[in-house]
């Protein structure tokens, strides 16, 4: 892994798996993950021989500005390939505070069949769930929304698979005020083949952007999101291909309405399931 911020580097390089859990290379030609952070972070993977490494395959983990930087990684004891990232949009006054910097959470890395990268959370995360509830299915027309009432909008994993159908975009709106004077949208794009975190609005602080991943579903695939909410870091993951991570700074106190949304057609929300997450520590 390399990872530069300035002028600053970290290097890491570690084996890439084919499988989530175990870590066992396909074939030897893709054996290897590196990464660059420069103005954003990317991943490279190749053969690793004679002490340096062959490119074959390049991509990019963040598309806008270089709020996601230096990645660490670390082999567990299961063979996963895991990473958790620096995000760096933090306010001028944020050490004031106390404190300054916070991580994503941690994600696993893996090469699917086609050679391409795949991510997902760790199954861990999984321990920090409770008062979990379902929702019914829904089939929202375009130009609708639908609230998820009666859960808690600043600290949540919210698990969605969708049917876009004719619908260009489909997702959620997170840390949404009444009015949408503050909101965060998170969606597919059929359109663009992207999926977007669209933070142009969140709040008065941070870097504001519209960032936009490329992503494009396989015929017949379902939208499958995993969303987490924890206070002003959000992070979307789509289908174990793409994810995107950000901070936004909310002012009002009532910005933690979360809704469906559709626009351009309708979708079908086949699974809606959230569940409150609890503090990784008790202090």
């Amino acid at each position: 892994m390399d990872a530069g911020i300035g002028r600053r580097h970290v290097r890491e390089l570690f084996p890439a798996s084919a499988e989530q859990a175990w870590g066992e290379c396909r074939a030897a030609n893709t054996c290897s993950f590196s990464f660059r952070i420069t103005k954003a972070a990317s991943i490279t993977s190749g053969e690793y021989r004679d002490d340096r490494l062959w490119p074959e395959s390049h991509g990019r983990m963040t598309w806008v500005d270089r709020a996601f930087a230096a990645p660490e990684a670390l082999m567990d004891d299961k063979g996963r390939q895991i990473v958790w990232v620096w995000i760096i949009d933090n306010l001028e006054d944020e050490s004031s505070f106390g404190w300054s910097g916070v991580y994503s959470v941690p994600r696993t890395l893996w090469l699917g069949e086609d050679d391409t990268l795949r991510m997902a959370p760790v199954d861990e995360l999984a321990m920090l769930r409770y008062n979990g509830k379902r929702f019914p299915s829904v089939e929202l027309p375009a130009g609708e929304k639908l609230e998820l009432d009666g859960i808690n909008g600043e600290s949540a994993e919210i698990k969605l698979t969708i049917v876009p159908g004719a619908a260009r975009k489909t997702g959620l709106k997170v840390r949404t005020s009444p009015d949408e004077e503050e909101v965060t949208l998170l969606y597919y794009d059929a359109a663009t083949k992207e999926l977007v975190f669209d933070s142009t609005r969140s709040g008065a602080g941070g870097w504001k952007a519209r960032e936009a991943a490329p992503f494009q579903l396989k015929e017949s695939e379902q939208l499958e999101l995993t969303v987490y909410i924890d206070k002003g870091v959000i992070e979307i993951f789509a289908n174990e291909r793409q994810a995107i991570t950000r901070r936004v700074y909310p002012e009002r106190s009532d910005s933690t309405g979360v809704y469906l949304f559709t626009e351009g057609g309708t979708a079908s929300f086949d699974t809606i399931q959230v569940w409150e997450m609890m503090p990784s520590n008790s202090y």
